[in-house]
């Protein structure tokens, strides 16, 4: 399926649309997770989640009818994004 119609699908609150762009960029976003050696698979998994509700609250209505390269692009930046505020917090707030 092509990836300006999941996208659009997903907007419009497909739910097999959105579990289908999760399948196919979802490895994509735990490759650039894993990357950050310093959290545990708890992390991970949180920040995962974050990085795809970001994605899913913001991105979607922005990415109608953009390419794959260009969403590939986008979910990269967001996982390294959410990484790296997840660890920013938590220096703040060190485990007591």
């Amino acid at each position: 399926m092509d990836v300006r119609d999941l996208v659009d699908r997903a907007a419009r609150g497909e739910p097999k649309a959105w579990e289908t762009l999760v399948d196919q960029y979802g490895r994509l976003v735990e490759g650039i997770i894993r990357k950050f050696a310093n959290l545990n698979d708890g992390d991970r998994r949180d920040i995962f989640q974050d990085a795809l509700l970001v994605l899913f609250q913001h991105g979607l209505a922005r990415f109608r009818g953009s390419t794959p390269p260009e969403l590939r692009a986008y979910l990269a930046a967001t996982a390294r994004n959410e990484a790296l505020s997840y660890l920013r917090k938590r220096k703040r707030c060190p485990d007591t």
